[in-house]
């Protein structure tokens, strides 16, 4: 986390409170102390976080008036490795009449239009025109 407050009068003592859920409500599971330097900060639970699950971090902090502001964030502690699939489509004919779209090691098969003396198979293999 980074502390937004950088003021010299603001003090330097963080403390974030982690709950389970979506809010910042119920039993505190635990509460870290952290101390600001330059105006950023971090934290590392004390013991561990139960996987996939959602919890909620409040940060507290001081000014030097003794105001106090706060700020949340909620996160999960994802442990799920993502599955990707991937969706293979079989390759289809060709028509008579429909020109080859792509090239493969395999003999392209040329509409009848493409037939004849202008072959450009004949060509592509060094046989020239007749």
């Amino acid at each position: 986390m980074v502390a937004t407050a950088t003021a010299t009068a603001d003090s330097t003592a963080i403390v974030v409170k982690i709950y389970s859920g979506t809010t910042a409500t119920g039993t505190v599971l635990q509460t870290l102390n952290a101390t600001a330097s330059g105006g950023t900060w971090s934290v590392t639970p004390t013991t561990a976080l139960t996987a996939n699950a959602t919890y909620t971090a409040q940060a507290s902090q001081a000014d030097g008036a003794g105001n106090v502001g706060t700020a949340t964030n909620t996160f999960v502690v994802d442990t799920v490795t993502p599955v990707v699939t991937l969706t293979v489509f079989a390759p289809r004919r060709l028509s008579a009449n429909e020109p080859p779209t792509r090239c493969s090691n395999k003999a392209i098969r040329l509409p009848r239009h493409y037939r004849g003396r202008h072959d450009p198979r004949r060509i592509a293999h060094g046989r020239g025109m007749h």
